[in-house]
C-alpha cells in the first residue's frame, strides 16, 4: 500500500529490480531474515548430512570415480575413468536419472571425464536401500516400505493397539505394503481388494479379524488403548493353546575372561536408519550384552566402554549393556565383527563418535 503519488515510482523501482518472485515468498524471506543464523545453521547441517550420504554412496558403488572433497557448494564433481561423460548422461536420463555432464559448463569444450552431482536431494533419494546381496540374490524386488517407512498399528504384548507413525518419507517408487499386496491380489486374479489408503487398510483388517471387530483408528486415537480388556472383544479372543516347553540353556565356562559368544543384528541396523535424521538416536553402535554376574566379577560396570576380542585378530569397540535375562557365561554382541565361539572383554578407550 502507498500513496496515490507514490505509486508510479514504485512501479517503475520494481520493475528495474524486482526479479519477479512472488509476494507471499517474499514475506516468508523476510521472516527467516528475522532469524537468519539459526536458519542457516540448520540448512548447513542438512546439507552436510546430504553431502555425506553422497559421497559415501559414491565411494560405495563408484570406487573408480575421482573426486576432491568440496568446502562449498552444492554439487560434487567426479572424473570418471574414460571421457564418456556425455554418453553417461544420455544412458542415465533413460532410466530416469539426470546427471550434468562436463562439457555442458565449459566455455570451449572439454570437462569430458567429469559430470557434476548436486546433493541437494535428500539421503534417501541419494543413495537407496537395495544392498548388494539383494540385488545379486533376488530375483523379484517389491518396491515395498522398510519399517521406518511403514504406518499402521502395532500390537504390544500386553495387548495394547497403538498407531505406528512415519518416521521418514517413502523414497522414489517405494509403495506401501498394503499397496503392494492390492497390486498382487488384482494381477493373480484375485478381486479388487478396493483399498486405496492406509486407513481403509487397517478397517479392513480390523473388519476380517473376530477380535478387532469395532476397533477402529480413532477409537486408538494418540495414546492406544488396551483392546483385550473390551468386554466384547475378550469373547472373540482365541483359545489358548497348548504352551510351548522352554528350557533354560545351561550356564556357560566360568567368567575368566573368556566367555561364550552369541551374535544378533538389531532391527535398525539398515540404511533407512543410517541416512535418516529423524532417527540418528537408533542408529546401530556396537552393544555387548552379559550378565550382572559376569559384569560383577569382571568389574564391568553399564555403560561403560570396552574392547571385545575373539579368537582371530579383530577386535570390537563396545558398549556394556547389562542384561539379567543373559545366560551366566555368555555375552551377545550386536554385530558381526569378532571371530568366535569364545571372547574376552576388557576395558578399553572409549568408542569413537558416530558421525
Amino acid at each position: 500500500r502507498a500513496r496515490e503519488d507514490q505509486l508510479d515510482p514504485l512501479l517503475e523501482a520494481r520493475v528495474s529490480l524486482d526479479l519477479g518472485a512472488p509476494v507471499f515468498e517474499q514475506l516468508v524471506l523476510a521472516e527467516l531474515l528475522d532469524d537468519a543464523e539459526a536458519v542457516i545453521a540448520a540448512n548447513r547441517a542438512r546439507l552436510v548430512h546430504q553431502r555425506r550420504a553422497l559421497v559415501d554412496a559414491v565411494r560405495r558403488h563408484l570406487p573408480s570415480w575421482r573426486f576432491r572433497m568440496p568446502t562449498g557448494g552444492l554439487a560434487l564433481w567426479c572424473e570418471l575413468p574414460t571421457p564418456q561423460a556425455t554418453a553417461l548422461a544420455v544412458e542415465a536420463r533413460a532410466t530416469g536419472v539426470a546427471v550434468a555432464p562436463g562439457p555442458f559448463f565449459a566455455v570451449e569444450g572439454g570437462l569430458g571425464r567429469y559430470v557434476r552431482l548436486p546433493w541437494t536431494a535428500s539421503p534417501e533419494e541419494l543413495t537407496g536401500y537395495l544392498t548388494a546381496g539383494i540385488r545379486e540374490h533376488a530375483n523379484v524386488v517389491f518396491p515395498a516400505e522398510s519399517h521406518a517407512e511403514h504406518e499402521g498399528t502395532v500390537v504390544h504384548p500386553d495387548g495394547r493397539v497403538q498407531r505406528l507413525r512415519q518416521a521418514i518419507t517413502r523414497q522414489g517408487e517405494t509403495r506401501p505394503g498394503w499397496w503392494v499386496i492390492t497390486e498382487l491380489a488384482k494381477r493373480l486374479g484375485q478381486d479388487d481388494l478396493r483399498v486405496l489408503t492406509g486407513s481403509q487398510a487397517s478397517q479392513l483388517l480390523f473388519s476380517a479379524i473376530p477380535f478387532y471387530n469395532g476397533l477402529t483408528l480413532d477409537l486408538i486415537g494418540g495414546k492406544g488403548l488396551r483392546w483385550v480388556a473390551n468386554a466384547d472383544a475378550a469373547t472373540a479372543w482365541p483359545a489358548p493353546g497348548e504352551r510351548p516347553t522352554v528350557s533354560t540353556p545351561e550356564a556357560g565356562p566360568e567368567a575368566n575372561g573368556r566367555l561364550r559368544l552369541g551374535t544378533y543384528r538389531s532391527v535398525w541396523a539398515g540404511p533407512e536408519v543410517a541416512h535418516s535424521p529423524a532417527l540418528q538416536f537408533l542408529k546401530a553402535r556396537s552393544r555387548i550384552e552379559l550378565s550382572p554376574a559376569d559384569a560383577k566379577k569382571l568389574g564391568l560396570f553399564d555403560g561403560e566402554k570396552v574392547v571385545v576380542g575373539g579368537d582371530g585378530p579383530g577386535h570390537v569397540d563396545a558398549t556394556v549393556s547389562l542384561r539379567a535375562a543373559v545366560p551366566a557365561g555368555s555375552v551377545f554382541l550386536e554385530g558381526n565383527g569378532v571371530d568366535g565361539p569364545l571372547v574376552e572383554i576388557r576395558k578399553g578407550a572409549a568408542v569413537p563418535a558416530h558421525s
